[in-house]
């Protein structure tokens, strides 16, 4: 007679619920993060959907990276982990815009990427952060007379 060990592994959810780990370790559920758009100065504000509810917390690293807009320079340069709790389909990642005292520039741009999600599939990994220039031209207008 043999005897077998059965380990069954479970995540808890918020509101005591158990979920087998093979259920929200291969869920189906897709993670993609938007494009933002803003003025020169102001801050990004990136939504990281997912395609259900988060049905134990998901944790996903975050890393922005230089494109025409440069950390530091245009924006403060960020990584880290977002976290969507059990019930909920969004969580934000917030960057810090910054406005250079260079005049007169085209839009910039950076990107942010999406790593390692504790369940689920990036689908959309790269969200785009666009900085519109606010600053206008200046004009020196010479005067004709000798």
């Amino acid at each position: 007679m043999r005897t077998v060990l059965l380990v069954l592994l479970m995540a808890a959810t918020a509101m005591g619920q158990y979920i087998p780990f093979a259920y929200w370790s291969k869920s189906g559920l897709e993670i993609s993060i938007d494009d933002v758009t803003v003025a020169e100065g102001n801050d990004f504000v990136f939504t990281v959907t997912l395609s259900s509810q988060a049905l134990a917390p998901l944790n996903v690293d975050y890393a922005t990276s230089n494109n025409t807009a440069v950390g530091g320079t245009h924006f403060v340069s960020a990584s880290g982990t977002a976290t969507i709790n059990p019930g909920n389909t969004t969580g934000t990642i917030t960057v810090t815009g910054l406005d250079p005292a260079d005049v007169c520039q085209v839009d910039k741009d950076f990107t942010i990427t999406l790593s390692n999600p504790t369940y689920g599939e990036i689908t959309d990994g790269v969200g785009v952060g666009t900085i519109q220039d606010n600053d206008l031209p200046v004009i020196n207008i010479a005067d004709g007379a000798d």
